[in-house]
């Protein structure tokens, strides 16, 4: 391979902060870029991306005759708040031309939890083009922390993780879709038909899952803060998974966005093995780049990884790309 070829979906922060992680790259070639916004389209994806020098890739809003006319070896989906359903449709034409997929979709990090219907059909379209499907960002990434640390145990009781972060500073889309501006009725409503993304649940679902943890049943606690009109305009949200009548695995976001994000893991055994509490932080200036660096780190393992969709636990340990892509594709270490 001369160099790994990279199409790019999504423009905004995250797609932006990818673009300026690529051109660091040696053996990376971007060839594409798609967003829809019209004071991107038609320009430089240098320019729009803020790199300081033009790229020669010019911005489009028509993603078919790209994916029509132009190969990549993966596609950079970064649509963050795109719910799965809506990601399958974006994806099938690169798929069938035979691009691996890697997106920062919330909701894709756990395909089968959220809509299982769309999940058996986007593992078999992967399948039969021989790609790879993986969504990864800071969600992902939170997950393999903890799990990383669970290797430190030998009994586990329970596992509570918290983030403090402020959904009200996310994007309009981030906001709609995590239920900022809806009534307390719609926010349930939207749950259970999910226009909500249910992005706590599921961080929550995929580590009892890895943990062979068979949930009876998930709860879910939320405390809006609520404007004049009855609006939420922040929120304080905590998941419970419960076994046998007891909480397992809890997963909570509390408001907080002074500070930057941050999460605090805490591992929990009554069997004498030393019980863990972690502290990882990220300063608001940062806070981006938790998402666009597990994107662009995750490409030559998705390109060397079976077909069908692979999951962020899948992934090696410390899978941070360093050095010429190129030859990475070429070492045993990044295979899966």
């Amino acid at each position: 391979m001369d160099k790994v070829k990279v199409i790019q979906v999504g423009l905004s922060n995250i797609g932006q902060g990818v673009t300026k992680a690529l051109v660091k790259k040696k053996g990376v070639e971007i060839v594409g870029a798609v967003d829809i916004a019209e004071d991107k389209v038609g320009k430089d994806l240098g320019e729009v991306a803020g790199v300081g020098t033009q790229l020669g890739v010019i911005v489009t809003d028509d993603a078919d005759s790209l994916f029509s006319e132009t190969y990549a070896d993966v596609v950079i989906h970064t649509t963050t708040i795109c719910p799965l359903h809506e990601v399958y449709q974006q994806i099938i034409k690169p798929i069938e031309r035979g691009m691996n997929i890697i997106t920062a979709s919330v909701e894709a990090i756990n395909p089968f939890f959220v809509d299982p219907g769309v999940a058996a059909k986007l593992d078999k379209l992967t399948r039969e083009h021989g790609v790879t499907f993986l969504g990864i960002g800071d969600n992902g990434v939170t997950i393999r922390l903890v799990m990383a640390l669970t290797e430190l145990c030998t009994e586990i009781d329970k596992i509570k993780l918290t983030t403090y972060s402020s959904v009200a500073s996310s994007s309009e889309g981030a906001k709609r879709l995590y239920g900022i501006g809806l009534t307390v009725e719609e926010y349930q409503r939207g749950i259970d038909e999910g226009t909500v993304v249910r992005h706590s649940q599921l961080g929550l679902v995929t580590i009892s899952d890895h943990l062979g943890w068979q949930l009876d049943e998930v709860k879910l606690d939320f405390e809006p803060l609520l404007s004049e009109d009855g609006r939420i305009i922040e929120m304080h949200v905590v998941w419970k998974g419960i076994k046998d009548g007891k909480v397992k695995i809890e997963r909570e976001i509390i408001p907080a966005s002074k500070h930057g994000r941050s999460h605090e893991i805490i591992i929990e055994s009554t069997e004498g093995v030393p019980s863990i509490n972690a502290v990882i932080k990220c300063s608001p200036e940062h806070t981006y780049q938790t998402t666009v660096a597990p994107l662009v780190n995750a490409i030559p393992h998705v390109i060397n990884a079976p077909p069908g969709i692979m999951k962020v636990l899948d992934l090696p340990p410390a899978f941070v790309l360093l050095g010429d892509m190129r030859a990475l594709l070429s070492d045993e270490r990044f295979r899966t």
